[in-house]
């Protein structure tokens, strides 16, 4: 499958082999999806991510918003000022919580779960870009290694019908209707993935 298709991003790995990837599908506009973000090594004792998403076209610009799987404590969202959303258009990105960087956890790999409500609109691809840290545990730096993968979402139009602007009208001389339109009248409808009866 390719990228932002209902597929994984290929993973990037590091110096231990280990790896970081995304399972993120196409978007259909304002919809919510939830994201998997899988960091792997297998000499890790703790673990750690970010994730933001952003404009393919303008990778300045917050793509849609990101939020916490109900009840799951090992992620949060943070705007990049720090503060806690809502962001108000401010860029914003996941990570992991300090319950999250999981401690003594040897499994090889650890998921995190963050929940993406898509833009509203049609932006054209978005960017999801992650960093993953598979930690030794020993509160230093050395042994710990990080990860990078990028995938893209694709936009996926959405199959529900759409009534245009003024698109409903008298069925016999096709004006539009100066009052309610009373029960039993024929009327045509004209809009966009409108099945025939």
């Amino acid at each position: 499958m390719a990228v932002g298709q209902g597929a994984v991003a290929a993973p990037r790995g590091g110096p231990s082999g280990g790896s970081i990837t995304l399972d993120v599908g196409p978007y259909v506009p304002g919809q919510r999806q939830r994201i998997l973000v899988t960091v792997r090594d297998a000499g890790a004792r703790r673990w750690g991510f970010q994730l933001a998403a952003r404009e393919a076209r303008n990778p300045q610009r917050q793509a849609g918003s990101l939020s916490t799987v109900p009840e799951d404590t090992f992620v949060w969202v943070r705007c990049c000022s720090v503060s806690m959303p809502p962001c108000n258009n401010e860029l914003e990105y996941a990570t992991h919580t300090s319950l999250g960087s999981r401690a003594n956890t040897p499994s090889g790999f650890v998921t995190f779960r963050v929940d993406w409500t898509a833009p509203a609109a049609d932006v054209g691809n978005v960017i999801l870009t992650a960093a993953g840290l598979g930690a030794d545990g020993d509160q230093g730096t050395g042994g710990d290694h990080s990860f990078t993968t990028t995938a893209v979402s694709l936009f996926a139009p959405s199959t529900q019908p759409v009534l245009s602007e003024g698109g409903v009208v008298n069925g016999a001389s096709f004006a539009r209707p100066d009052r309610p339109i009373s029960e039993g009248a024929i009327v045509s409808l004209f809009g966009e993935r409108l099945a025939p009866a």
